[in-house]
């Protein structure tokens, strides 16, 4: 429940979600954050083994490439709940923590199609406007995510 009212405070900070289908460039952004997540190793996964260690975070340059492993390791949930567009070709895509001891989420810029860092986001996200990547079922998706369970209806397309 502390989850849910954590998700829900990070939601009215940042402003109120229309329901509208995203668009293409929307969509894309989407894609490619939620890659990034995954490459970069934030999710329940881990970092790939097959792949070097590199910097996704402004402050990754002062530790190893062994820490940031550790420290990202279950961070951020596999699936994005939001999109905020920022200027034209570049986004805000949003992402909502694992743990339940954390408030409010974090966020992957995505510039002309390509992912390019996360970010800290209470203060660069405050009153912009954001689309829910899944309307119908953004805050049970979310949760369910971040727990390692399946979705209700995988099929739904966003």
């Amino acid at each position: 429940m502390a989850r849910i009212a954590g998700l829900l405070l990070a939601l009215a900070v940042v402003s109120c979600a229309s329901s509208r289908p995203l668009d293409a460039a929307e969509l894309q952004a989407v894609h490619a954050a939620e890659a990034f997540v995954l490459r970069h190793g934030y999710t329940v996964v881990g970092h790939p083994a097959d792949k070097p260690v590199e910097n996704a975070e402004v402050l990754d340059l002062l530790a190893t490439p062994e820490q940031l492993v550790e420290w990202r390791r279950s961070t951020l949930c596999t699936q994005a709940f939001g999109v905020a567009k920022v200027d034209d070709g570049a986004y805000y895509v949003l992402f909502d923590w694992v743990r339940d001891d954390e408030d409010g989420f974090r966020a992957v810029l995505v510039q002309k199609g390509e992912a390019v860092q996360v970010v800290h986001t209470v203060m660069l996200l405050k009153g912009l406007p954001w689309e829910p990547v899944s309307p119908s079922k953004q805050v049970q998706r979310t949760v369910q995510q971040c727990r390692g369970q399946p979705e209700p209806n995988s099929s739904v397309s966003r």
